[in-house]
């Protein structure tokens, strides 16, 4: 996406530590998605000659543990899908930032674990674009489901 990115992480009980950073006390991955931002910005701050901050909220984070392997694949229909609902490309293999290309065999990557996504999520792999787009489908019906009721009141 043009302005924000989505990521879904596998942690362990590790990730959750809590550590001194100046006065505050964040978790070890809040302070590892902290320093990527910053050390992202002040590159990108270095290459245009600016200053500042290039985000403008604080990230939003949301658990998908404790939740069901349905919750898990829809996350990660949702954050391959996004560009294709943006209209930003007509067809998911051709947005080069996300990682479908990399899940669909496209491009081999490494910053995918396809392993562990394979043994986590409960999607059907060898069908993964007709899933996707499936997803995609059934999130437009229910949009335009919802459009209707609310036009009906």
């Amino acid at each position: 996406m043009p302005n924000h990115f989505h990521f879904l992480v596998y942690t362990d009980e590790s990730s959750v530590y809590k550590i001194k950073v100046g006065s505050l006390y964040l978790t070890q991955l809040s302070n590892g998605i902290r320093q990527c931002l910053s050390s992202y910005a002040s590159a990108i701050n270095r290459q245009q000659h600016s200053s500042g901050s290039l985000f403008r909220q604080k990230t939003k984070a949301e658990p998908v543990s404790n939740t069901t392997n349905e919750y898990a694949a829809n996350v990660f229909h949702y954050i391959h899908l996004k560009p294709l609902q943006a209209k930003l490309v007509d067809e998911l293999k051709n947005w080069e930032y996300s990682s479908y290309k990399d899940y669909a065999g496209l491009r081999t990557g490494s910053l995918v674990n396809k392993g562990l996504a394979k043994k986590l999520i409960n999607i059907n792999w060898q069908h993964l674009e007709k899933d996707t787009m499936e997803a995609f489908k059934s999130k437009q019906d229910i949009t335009r489901s919802d459009a209707s009721k609310a036009s009906d009141r």
